[in-house]
C-alpha cells in the first residue's frame, strides 16, 4: 500500500539543480537592500548601495545562502550599464 501512495507523491522529473556562479562584482539582494558583491566566500563582503544615486553606503559580510542575485530592475538605474537582453544572460532576469 506505501508503495503506490509514494509513487503517487514522487516528482515525474527530477528537478534541475542550478550551480549559481557567484562573482565579485555581482548585483544581489540581501532582504530588501541592493548590494554589490566585493568579495566571494563564505562570508562574503557586499557593498550595500543607496538604490536612487547609486552610491555605496555600507559594507558587511553576509553568509552566501542569505543572498539572491538581484533582478536587472532592481539594480539602480543610475549604474544599470547593460540592456536587459544582456542582464538576462548574465541571470539577472524577471
Amino acid at each position: 500500500m506505501f508503495k503506490s501512495i509514494k509513487r503517487l507523491f514522487s516528482p515525474k522529473q527530477v528537478p534541475v539543480a542550478i550551480n549559481k556562479n557567484w562573482r565579485n562584482g555581482m548585483w544581489v539582494m540581501y532582504g530588501e537592500q541592493i548590494a554589490i558583491i566585493s568579495k566571494v566566500g563564505d562570508p562574503c563582503e557586499i557593498h550595500y548601495v543607496y538604490p536612487f544615486t547609486g552610491e555605496t553606503v555600507g559594507v558587511d559580510n553576509i553568509p552566501l545562502n542569505a543572498l539572491r542575485q538581484a533582478r536587472w530592475i532592481e539594480i539602480p538605474e543610475c549604474r544599470r550599464n547593460i540592456t536587459p537582453a544582456k542582464g538576462l544572460e548574465l541571470g539577472y532576469g524577471a
